[in-house]
């Protein structure tokens, strides 16, 4: 058990030094001064470990280590003691190959994260990145697939939805109108 749990820490120390390898996103420097700072803190590691992770797997940010891990330890559980540490070898090489994938996924969300937390309370600016990043990896594909069949290589043009959001936005003259094109779709 012990040996897992060094190898589970070990994986976790080495996509750390990764981050900071890559140039990835500093972490802010943690200063606990007073039950203001403490409950903070507290707030953000229960965020992150009541689904923010799961969030970020699901969503392909990151590539989830947790079958890995499991496969592993259920393996190690029932190995004799030689092969117990070539199977620690074994996930430790695993886990270090998807937290280097990993590692500059992560660093982008951090600095993403740590922009729209900098951003003023109801920042337009923000609630424009957060509705793109829906078109682009929600509604899009699934508009493309509706459109033309999951299995087809054609696309959607973003450049022409995003002509026609901004051109409604702005009360343009528009190249096909909203009734036609509310029929079309």
């Amino acid at each position: 058990m012990k040996k897992t749990i060094l190898g589970t820490f070990s994986a976790v120390i080495v996509m750390a030094v990764m981050m900071v390898s890559c140039g990835g996103a500093s972490t802010p420097k943690t200063s606990l001064k007073n039950s203001v700072d403490s409950v903070s803190y507290a707030y953000g590691v229960s965020m992150t470990e009541q689904g923010l992770v799961q969030f970020l797997e699901q969503s392909g940010v990151l590539q989830s280590t947790s079958n890995i891990e499991n496969e592993y330890q259920m393996r190690i559980a029932s190995a004799d003691s030689t092969q117990k540490e070539a199977l620690e070898k074994e996930m430790n090489a695993k886990l270090d190959s998807i937290n280097k994938i990993n590692a500059p996924r992560l660093s982008q969300f951090i600095k993403g994260l740590t922009e729209g937390m900098s951003l003023e309370e109801k920042s337009a600016y923000a609630n424009g990145l957060s509705i793109g990043v829906q078109f682009s990896q929600q509604m899009l594909p699934q508009f493309t697939s509706m459109l033309f069949g999951s299995d087809s290589t054609k696309t959607v043009n973003k450049d022409q939805v995003l002509a026609g959001i901004v051109s409604t936005l702005k009360n343009q003259e528009l190249a096909i109108s909203k009734m036609e094109a509310n029929g079309m779709v």
